[in-house]
Protein backbone atom coordinates (compact mmCIF):
# COMPACT_ATOMS: atom_id res chain seq x y z
CA UNK A 1 0.00 0.00 0.00
CA UNK A 2 1.74 3.22 -1.25
CA UNK A 3 0.00 6.73 -0.54
CA UNK A 4 -0.27 8.45 -4.61
CA UNK A 5 0.48 11.77 -3.06
CA UNK A 6 4.21 11.54 -1.89
CA UNK A 7 4.47 7.53 -3.34
CA UNK A 8 5.66 6.42 0.45
CA UNK A 9 3.87 4.15 3.28
CA UNK A 10 4.51 5.75 6.90
CA UNK A 11 4.21 3.22 9.91
CA UNK A 12 0.63 5.21 10.29
CA UNK A 13 -0.35 5.14 7.22
CA UNK A 14 0.55 1.01 7.34
CA UNK A 15 -1.50 0.42 9.86
CA UNK A 16 -4.55 2.45 9.41
CA UNK A 17 -4.64 0.59 6.36
CA UNK A 18 -4.45 -2.89 8.15
CA UNK A 19 -6.88 -1.29 10.51
CA UNK A 20 -9.87 -0.61 7.66
CA UNK A 21 -9.39 -4.40 6.61
CA UNK A 22 -10.77 -7.78 7.82
CA UNK A 23 -8.46 -10.29 8.95
CA UNK A 24 -4.27 -10.62 10.31
CA UNK A 25 -1.96 -8.70 8.62
CA UNK A 26 2.12 -8.32 9.31
CA UNK A 27 3.70 -5.00 9.05
CA UNK A 28 7.66 -5.54 7.85
CA UNK A 29 10.63 -3.37 7.74
CA UNK A 30 13.22 -3.97 5.65
CA UNK A 31 16.04 -1.20 6.65
CA UNK A 32 18.30 -3.10 9.39
CA UNK A 33 19.15 0.07 10.70
CA UNK A 34 16.12 2.69 11.92
CA UNK A 35 14.79 5.19 14.04
CA UNK A 36 11.24 6.11 13.26
CA UNK A 37 10.11 8.86 15.80
CA UNK A 38 6.66 9.03 16.72
CA UNK A 39 4.74 12.41 16.28
CA UNK A 40 3.49 13.30 20.07
CA UNK A 41 0.20 11.22 19.12
CA UNK A 42 -0.11 7.51 19.80
CA UNK A 43 -0.75 4.80 17.01
CA UNK A 44 -4.12 2.88 17.31
CA UNK A 45 -4.73 -0.30 16.16
CA UNK A 46 -7.83 -2.33 16.33
CA UNK A 47 -6.93 -5.69 14.26
CA UNK A 48 -4.45 -8.57 15.04
CA UNK A 49 -1.02 -6.89 13.47
CA UNK A 50 2.77 -8.22 13.74
CA UNK A 51 5.30 -6.25 13.15
CA UNK A 52 8.61 -7.37 11.75
CA UNK A 53 11.78 -5.32 12.34
CA UNK A 54 15.07 -5.64 10.94
CA UNK A 55 18.30 -5.64 13.18
CA UNK A 56 17.93 -2.56 14.81
CA UNK A 57 14.80 -0.85 14.50
CA UNK A 58 13.40 1.43 16.70
CA UNK A 59 10.38 3.43 17.54
CA UNK A 60 10.98 5.94 19.91
CA UNK A 61 7.65 8.14 21.65
CA UNK A 62 10.25 10.84 21.89
CA UNK A 63 8.53 13.50 19.67
CA UNK A 64 10.62 16.11 19.44
CA UNK A 65 13.94 14.56 19.99
CA UNK A 66 15.29 15.44 22.82
CA UNK A 67 15.42 12.95 25.21
CA UNK A 68 18.45 12.23 26.89
CA UNK A 69 19.41 8.97 25.65
CA UNK A 70 22.33 6.01 25.83
CA UNK A 71 24.77 4.99 22.99
CA UNK A 72 22.02 3.22 21.29
CA UNK A 73 19.56 5.75 21.52
CA UNK A 74 17.55 4.20 24.26
CA UNK A 75 16.01 6.56 26.54
CA UNK A 76 17.33 7.03 30.05
CA UNK A 77 14.04 8.43 32.28
CA UNK A 78 15.86 9.84 35.35
CA UNK A 79 18.00 11.99 33.02
CA UNK A 80 15.73 12.93 31.14
CA UNK A 81 13.19 14.19 33.68
CA UNK A 82 9.85 15.33 33.74
CA UNK A 83 10.43 18.42 31.48
CA UNK A 84 11.99 16.82 28.62
CA UNK A 85 9.65 13.90 28.43
CA UNK A 86 6.79 16.13 28.58
CA UNK A 87 6.20 15.50 24.48
CA UNK A 88 6.53 11.81 25.04
CA UNK A 89 3.81 9.30 24.40
CA UNK A 90 2.19 6.37 24.54
CA UNK A 91 4.02 4.25 21.09
CA UNK A 92 1.13 1.52 20.53
CA UNK A 93 -2.76 1.70 22.05
CA UNK A 94 -4.52 -1.74 20.88
CA UNK A 95 -7.78 -1.74 21.58
CA UNK A 96 -9.53 -5.21 19.18
CA UNK A 97 -7.19 -7.87 17.97
CA UNK A 98 -3.96 -9.36 19.29
CA UNK A 99 -0.36 -7.87 18.20
CA UNK A 100 3.13 -9.46 17.97
CA UNK A 101 6.45 -7.54 17.94
CA UNK A 102 8.99 -9.05 16.24
CA UNK A 103 12.94 -7.90 16.05
CA UNK A 104 11.63 -4.05 17.55
CA UNK A 105 13.09 -1.83 19.75
CA UNK A 106 10.30 0.30 21.72
CA UNK A 107 11.52 3.40 23.76
CA UNK A 108 10.64 6.68 25.13
CA UNK A 109 6.86 5.84 25.65
CA UNK A 110 4.92 7.59 28.20
CA UNK A 111 1.85 8.34 29.79
CA UNK A 112 0.75 10.89 32.49
CA UNK A 113 -2.99 10.67 32.93
CA UNK A 114 -4.01 8.57 35.48
CA UNK A 115 -5.16 4.69 34.94
CA UNK A 116 -3.15 5.63 31.75
CA UNK A 117 -1.68 2.13 31.43
CA UNK A 118 1.44 0.44 29.24
CA UNK A 119 3.86 3.37 28.47
CA UNK A 120 5.14 1.77 25.28
CA UNK A 121 2.15 -0.78 24.80
CA UNK A 122 -1.55 -1.04 25.82
CA UNK A 123 -3.27 -3.59 24.68
CA UNK A 124 -6.46 -5.44 26.57
CA UNK A 125 -5.84 -8.81 24.30
CA UNK A 126 -2.65 -10.73 23.45
CA UNK A 127 0.81 -9.11 22.66
CA UNK A 128 3.92 -12.03 21.96
CA UNK A 129 6.91 -10.26 22.34
CA UNK A 130 10.06 -12.24 20.24
CA UNK A 131 13.81 -10.75 20.34
CA UNK A 132 13.02 -7.48 21.09
CA UNK A 133 13.43 -4.52 23.05
CA UNK A 134 11.49 -2.47 25.66
CA UNK A 135 13.78 0.06 27.24
CA UNK A 136 13.23 3.43 28.96
CA UNK A 137 9.48 3.55 28.79
CA UNK A 138 7.47 5.28 31.80
CA UNK A 139 4.64 6.18 33.20
CA UNK A 140 3.14 8.62 36.01
CA UNK A 141 0.24 8.22 36.79
CA UNK A 142 -1.36 6.37 39.53
CA UNK A 143 -3.56 3.49 39.33
CA UNK A 144 -1.44 2.46 36.38
CA UNK A 145 -0.76 -1.21 34.82
CA UNK A 146 2.29 -2.14 33.06
CA UNK A 147 5.26 0.98 32.50
CA UNK A 148 6.28 -0.51 29.33
CA UNK A 149 3.67 -3.16 28.33
CA UNK A 150 0.23 -3.81 29.62
CA UNK A 151 -1.74 -6.35 28.03
CA UNK A 152 -4.32 -8.82 29.12
CA UNK A 153 -2.03 -11.85 28.21
CA UNK A 154 1.76 -11.38 27.63
CA UNK A 155 4.13 -13.72 25.71
CA UNK A 156 7.94 -12.48 26.07
CA UNK A 157 10.40 -14.61 24.29
CA UNK A 158 14.24 -13.37 24.30
CA UNK A 159 13.67 -10.32 24.76
CA UNK A 160 14.78 -7.44 27.39
CA UNK A 161 12.99 -5.01 29.31
CA UNK A 162 15.17 -2.58 31.04
CA UNK A 163 15.40 0.80 32.43
CA UNK A 164 11.22 1.18 32.46
CA UNK A 165 10.26 3.05 35.29
CA UNK A 166 6.73 4.41 37.47
CA UNK A 167 6.11 6.71 39.44
CA UNK A 168 2.64 6.41 41.33
CA UNK A 169 0.47 5.09 43.98
CA UNK A 170 -0.41 1.55 42.91
CA UNK A 171 1.99 0.99 40.12
CA UNK A 172 2.05 -2.40 38.53
CA UNK A 173 4.79 -3.49 36.71
CA UNK A 174 7.79 -1.23 35.76
CA UNK A 175 8.41 -3.32 33.12
CA UNK A 176 5.38 -5.55 32.04
CA UNK A 177 2.08 -6.12 34.20
CA UNK A 178 -0.42 -8.40 32.17
CA UNK A 179 -3.45 -10.72 33.60
CA UNK A 180 -1.26 -13.99 32.24
CA UNK A 181 2.37 -13.72 31.39
CA UNK A 182 4.86 -16.86 29.99
CA UNK A 183 8.65 -15.19 30.30
CA UNK A 184 10.56 -17.54 28.51
CA UNK A 185 14.95 -17.03 28.07
CA UNK A 186 14.33 -12.85 28.82
CA UNK A 187 15.41 -10.55 30.96
CA UNK A 188 13.91 -7.57 33.14
CA UNK A 189 17.16 -5.26 34.54
CA UNK A 190 16.57 -2.26 35.83
CA UNK A 191 12.78 -1.46 35.87
CA UNK A 192 11.32 0.29 38.68
CA UNK A 193 8.04 0.71 40.82
CA UNK A 194 7.70 4.05 43.28
CA UNK A 195 4.73 4.64 45.21
CA UNK A 196 2.37 3.25 47.75
CA UNK A 197 0.79 -0.43 47.41
CA UNK A 198 3.61 -0.38 44.19
CA UNK A 199 3.84 -4.02 43.05
CA UNK A 200 6.11 -5.88 40.90
CA UNK A 201 9.72 -3.61 39.54
CA UNK A 202 10.45 -6.05 36.70
CA UNK A 203 6.85 -7.56 36.20
CA UNK A 204 3.40 -7.85 37.57
CA UNK A 205 1.06 -10.95 36.63
CA UNK A 206 -1.89 -12.12 38.23
CA UNK A 207 -0.45 -15.69 36.73
CA UNK A 208 3.18 -16.19 35.85
CA UNK A 209 5.10 -18.84 33.77
CA UNK A 210 8.85 -17.77 33.43
CA UNK A 211 11.01 -20.10 32.12
CA UNK A 212 14.84 -19.41 31.64
CA UNK A 213 14.91 -16.03 32.70
CA UNK A 214 16.29 -13.03 34.58
CA UNK A 215 15.42 -10.62 36.75
CA UNK A 216 18.26 -8.29 37.95
CA UNK A 217 18.46 -5.21 39.45
CA UNK A 218 14.48 -4.41 39.78
CA UNK A 219 13.48 -2.42 42.82
CA UNK A 220 9.85 -1.54 44.04
CA UNK A 221 9.83 1.22 46.59
CA UNK A 222 6.45 2.43 48.60
CA UNK A 223 4.13 1.52 51.70
CA UNK A 224 3.26 -2.29 51.00
CA UNK A 225 5.71 -2.57 47.50
CA UNK A 226 5.22 -5.91 47.02
CA UNK A 227 7.96 -8.27 44.77
CA UNK A 228 11.17 -5.84 43.89
CA UNK A 229 11.75 -8.59 40.59
CA UNK A 230 8.50 -10.17 40.11
CA UNK A 231 4.99 -9.97 41.72
CA UNK A 232 2.42 -12.29 41.05
CA UNK A 233 -0.85 -14.04 42.46
CA UNK A 234 0.17 -17.67 41.15
CA UNK A 235 3.97 -17.76 40.00
CA UNK A 236 5.74 -21.22 38.21
CA UNK A 237 9.52 -20.43 37.61
CA UNK A 238 11.85 -22.85 36.14
CA UNK A 239 15.69 -22.50 35.63
CA UNK A 240 15.50 -18.56 36.20
CA UNK A 241 17.76 -16.09 38.32
CA UNK A 242 16.89 -12.99 40.51
CA UNK A 243 19.60 -11.15 41.64
CA UNK A 244 19.87 -7.65 42.76
CA UNK A 245 16.62 -7.10 42.91
CA UNK A 246 14.83 -4.54 45.98
CA UNK A 247 11.77 -3.75 47.57
CA UNK A 248 12.00 -0.66 50.48
CA UNK A 249 9.42 0.69 52.87
CA UNK A 250 6.85 -0.28 55.26
CA UNK A 251 5.75 -3.61 55.11
CA UNK A 252 7.47 -4.14 51.74
CA UNK A 253 8.19 -8.00 50.74
CA UNK A 254 9.59 -9.68 48.36
CA UNK A 255 12.73 -8.13 47.15
CA UNK A 256 13.44 -10.67 44.57
CA UNK A 257 9.92 -12.81 44.17
CA UNK A 258 6.26 -12.01 45.60
CA UNK A 259 3.76 -14.62 45.14
CA UNK A 260 0.92 -15.93 46.72
CA UNK A 261 1.09 -19.12 45.58
CA UNK A 262 4.81 -20.11 43.90
CA UNK A 263 6.44 -23.43 42.14
CA UNK A 264 9.76 -22.89 42.27
CA UNK A 265 12.34 -25.52 40.10
CA UNK A 266 16.26 -24.88 39.68
CA UNK A 267 16.21 -21.28 40.31
CA UNK A 268 18.86 -19.15 41.78
CA UNK A 269 18.46 -16.49 44.45
CA UNK A 270 21.04 -13.95 45.62
CA UNK A 271 21.70 -10.14 46.47
CA UNK A 272 18.04 -9.36 46.81
CA UNK A 273 17.07 -7.19 49.60
CA UNK A 274 14.32 -5.74 51.51
CA UNK A 275 14.05 -2.76 53.71
CA UNK A 276 11.60 -0.60 55.66
CA UNK A 277 9.63 -1.25 58.80
CA UNK A 278 8.05 -4.87 59.10
CA UNK A 279 9.71 -5.52 55.83
CA UNK A 280 10.30 -9.17 55.21
CA UNK A 281 11.25 -11.90 52.77
CA UNK A 282 14.46 -10.35 50.96
CA UNK A 283 14.91 -13.26 48.51
CA UNK A 284 11.27 -15.16 47.75
CA UNK A 285 8.20 -14.22 49.88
Amino acid sequence: MVNASDNETSLREAVEFANSQVGAYTISFYLTVYVFRLPQCLIAITVTLTFEGGAVFMITGDAAGDDITDANGITDVDASGAGLLDDNSRIFNVTAGDLTLDSLTLTGGRTTADTADGGAVRSSGAVTVIDSTLSGNSTAVSAAFGRALSAGAATVIGSTFSGNSAAGERAYGGGLAAYDATLTDSSFTANSTEGDTAFGGGAFAFTATMTGSTFSENATAGTRAYGGGLAALDATVTNSTFGGNSTAGAAAYGGGLAALDATLTNITVSGNSTTGPAASGAGVS
